[in-house]
């Protein structure tokens, strides 16, 4: 499948991309920051022509606000424009958010269910999911996403400050993790190829509703990432980090499975998966003399 993605040259565009491609996709990148040599990757002016032409099959909006990421334009009319085409021509479009949008759910609910946040990154993905279904009213559909685990494409990645490459990090600097959490303290978390898999469903699928979310995800408590952490260290030669947890035990809304899971998809990621990514990242960024 040919497939347009808006975002391309961000953290989870350039991730996302790559996934797609080793599942067989040719992807167009599509980017609002592309500069006059970065051949091959399109402007929005440009992607939308082409959307509107209807040459791709596909469409995927990963160009929202990214988390830890401050002083970024206002994403609402790239947004809006991108739906418009995808609804011209008739293209199926899927925004890539988060199920963050539903932080202040209370009891279980299903990850499609209607927004319920406070932050400013909640909300600002709030905002896009409903300025992207307004302007694709007919083709337009939203991903809500659990953790999204990639390897930071630099030391000084926004990336990094999420789990776990926080604790990854932390254990750089001062060869210690700090938790302030404690350690059976769950979240769940999804890979690109994951989400690359959901998109492809999505697509294939007749009629998939607005909204699905990536869940279950791989579920790790905090005493496993940490654990994941101190296995990769080791792999690399140095020393396992040593970590102290807190007590709080806060956890975020219990959310269900729903329409992906019932079409037959499901998270592949594994424990062994992230220690194999943070071996390699540290490898590739942090490597010291044997």
């Amino acid at each position: 499948m040919r497939i347009l993605l808006v975002g391309a040259l961000g953290e989870v565009g350039q991730s996302l991309g790559a996934a797609l491609r080793d599942l067989g996709n040719e992807v167009v990148p599509v980017s609002s920051r592309v500069l006059p040599y970065e051949s091959g990757v399109l402007s929005v002016d440009a992607g939308i022509q082409l959307i509107e032409s209807g040459g791709v099959g596909l469409v995927v909006h990963a160009g929202g606000r990214g988390d830890k990421r401050g002083g970024e334009r206002n994403p609402l009319t790239i947004t809006r424009r991108v739906g418009n085409a995808c609804e011209a021509g008739g293209i199926r479009g899927v925004l890539i958010s988060t199920v963050r949008v539903l932080e202040n759910a209370r009891g279980p609910v299903p990850g499609s269910a209607p927004v319920d946040c406070h932050t400013d990154y909640a909300r600002a993905n709030a905002a896009n999911e409903r300025e992207w279904l307004a302007a694709a009213p007919t083709r337009g559909c939203v991903l809500r996403m659990a953790n999204y685990f990639c390897a930071p494409s630099s030391s000084d990645s926004p990336q990094t400050q999420l789990l776990p490459w926080s604790l990854v990090t932390e254990a750089l600097s001062a060869d210690r993790v700090s938790v302030r959490s404690a350690p059976e303290v769950s979240r769940e978390f999804v890979s690109a190829l994951d989400v690359a898999r959901a998109l492809l469903e999505i697509a294939k699928a007749p009629e998939p509703p607005r909204i699905s979310s990536t869940l279950p995800g791989l579920s790790m408590n905090l005493k496993q990432l940490t654990d994941c952490v101190g296995d990769a260290f080791e792999r690399c030669g140095r020393s396992r980090p040593a970590v102290t947890f807190g007590t709080d035990k806060a956890t975020g809304p219990a959310l269900d499975p729903d329409w992906l899971a019932s079409y037959g998809w499901s998270c592949a990621m594994t424990d062994e998966g992230v220690v194999e990514a943070i071996e390699m990242w540290l490898s590739e960024h942090h490597s010291i003399a044997r």
